[in-house]
């Protein structure tokens, strides 16, 4: 399986053409979303969350993303992530999401 915050994963996708705003089927998440979930759930060691963030954001990822369920990348990232998310046009929700689909 390929992970988007490792190892030059989303700079390979992208050059291939991939579409950066492409949504999971089930849970209606984008790979923007996919990298601030894993930065504020999974953590993987080898990840580098902050530079996959970026670089999609570079290449026009839209910060404000959300879920099938509605719940938002910000609400999602760790605090490092949601800063870098905020700083690129993010708002924090004014009511608390749904708990259900939070990937």
């Amino acid at each position: 399986m390929l992970v988007w915050e490792q190892g030059g994963a989303a700079e390979r996708l992208i050059a291939n053409g991939f579409d950066i705003e492409d949504k999971h089927d089930l849970f209606g998440s984008s790979p923007l979303l996919w990298a601030a979930h894993g930065s504020g759930n999974i953590t993987n060691p080898k990840g580098d969350y902050a530079g996959t963030v970026m670089l999609l954001l570079s290449k026009g990822a839209a910060a404000d993303t959300h879920n099938a369920a509605g719940v938002p990348a910000v609400v999602m990232a760790s605090s490092k992530i949601a800063e870098i998310l905020r700083a690129n046009g993010a708002k924090l929700p004014t009511t608390r999401p749904s708990a259900a689909l939070t990937t």
